[in-house]
């Protein structure tokens, strides 16, 4: 008993330690936490090794992130054994994936692989999909909020909840806005991500008792101990959900690209719509189809939708430059014609010139005929009108270059931006 005792009184104190460091913190959203305090986790994969889950507990850590692996170099070694220490230990054990994917199609292979994985095991947090591998930079925003939703939607039907994790900045200039919980990294002493989250890793320098070297640290700010339980029914967000050993039964599916929501006893629900405290709007529409519209949807439609006016004016400003540089060529053309045959000559005249010199250089005649011939051909060069047709020529090809750039970023300005208000539409 003094032994327990000790263990409670180590993990109150872990947690009222995290507490400390989080409450009232600048940059913290209130509208992305349901709990009254911030929990301590760790998210942990082979490089830790061997971990006493024991020594972790006491800490005062509550849950953790066990990496699963993917299909690129298969499965962690360390996962079973560290979600199985873990929940041996008190602690809920979610898990994540570190994934390559560039295309839909590999990430639903990195799905089927979590989804094997994690079966037979207590999996009693959420699973994170990590999205921030340079093979991903160049991605589209939308392509990568493709590979996130195929991911997230094949664990999800699973039963699993799901969370899309990645650091600020790509959270902010490369990743469309998707509706899973958000997991942010920004190693800092305080969060300034300006969207709704529900776990933040604030460093990859921490130390706990039982590891051996370094581990990420996160702060949680949504309640997904009461959220995710092992048998029974809970309600959040106004949808209730049913639970056997862990996993949902209902709720949202995806079936051929289509969502839908599914009530506890199986039914489809049709016509409903809630709205949750971070802001999202989740309308079953009429035929049972369901439309997730976060806040940063919304945001990211009016902001994609500016970025297609400012790119049709760029283009439009490029079309009249290249419109007066087409003409600016004309007249230069014009009045480069007459000179024309004069500098073909000249050139043919100090091109033969050169010719006879090369071949007797002792002859003075030849020396004085090619400097003479070459330095008409220059002054013939060096008439204005030369000089402006060459610029003009120039300028119209930068133009029309210009032209075509700014075309294939209207294009793809727009295919942003109706992508971004198809996703952020509430239907009937």
């Amino acid at each position: 008993m003094k032994k327990l005792m000790k263990w409670m009184a180590a993990a109150v104190l872990g947690v009222l330690a995290a507490a400390a460091l989080c409450v009232g913190q600048p940059g913290k959203k209130a509208e992305a936490a349901t709990l009254p305090v911030a929990y301590l986790g760790i998210d942990v994969s082979s490089y830790q090794g061997s971990i006493d889950w024991s020594q972790v507990a006491a800490s005062g850590v509550t849950f953790t992130m066990a990496r699963i692996g993917n299909t690129k170099y298969g499965l962690d070694t360390k996962f079973a054994q560290n979600v199985v220490g873990a929940t041996q230990a008190g602690l809920r054990a979610g898990a994540y994936v570190y994934s390559y994917a560039t295309t839909p199609e590999e990430a639903a292979q990195d799905a089927a692989l979590a989804v094997n994985a994690m079966a037979g095991y207590p999996i009693t947090f959420p699973v994170a999909f990590d999205i921030e591998d340079k093979c991903q930079k160049s991605l589209s925003a939308s392509t990568q909020a493709a590979i996130v939703n195929t991911f997230c939607e094949i664990v999800e039907n699973a039963g699993y909840t799901c969370m899309v994790y990645t650091n600020k900045n790509w959270f902010e200039n490369r990743l469309a806005p998707v509706a899973w919980d958000h997991w942010v990294a920004q190693y800092d002493t305080a969060c300034t991500y300006t969207q709704p989250y529900k776990m933040w890793q604030h460093s990859s320098r921490g130390t706990v008792p039982g590891i051996s070297g370094y581990v990420d640290m996160n702060y949680l700010y949504e309640d997904y101990f009461n959220e995710i339980i092992p048998n029974g029914q809970v309600t959040i967000d106004g949808l209730t959900y049913n639970y056997s050993n862990w996993l949902r039964t209902n709720g949202f599916r995806t079936e051929n690209g289509v969502t839908y929501f599914y009530d506890v006893n199986g039914s489809k629900v049709t016509d409903k719509t809630v709205t949750t405290e971070d802001g999202t709007i989740i309308r079953m529409c009429k035929d049972g189809h369901v439309v997730k519209s976060t806040a940063e949807i919304r945001n990211y439609a009016s902001k994609a939708q500016a970025a297609y006016q400012s790119a049709a004016a760029a283009l439009k400003q490029a079309q009249n430059a290249l419109t007066a540089a087409q003409a600016a060529y004309s007249s230069a053309y014009a009045a480069y014609q007459p000179i024309r045959a004069q500098l073909d000559q000249a050139a043919q005249q100090a091109t033969a010139a050169a010719a006879v010199f090369q071949a007797d250089p002792t002859n003075a005649d030849a020396a004085n005929a090619a400097v003479t011939t070459a330095a008409a051909y220059q002054a013939v060069l060096d008439q204005p009108a030369v000089a402006n047709f060459t610029t003009a020529q120039a300028n119209l090809t930068n133009c029309q270059n210009d032209v075509t750039a700014k075309t294939t970023a209207l294009q793809a300005a727009q295919e942003e931006a109706a992508a971004a208000a198809e996703a952020a539409n509430i239907p009937d």
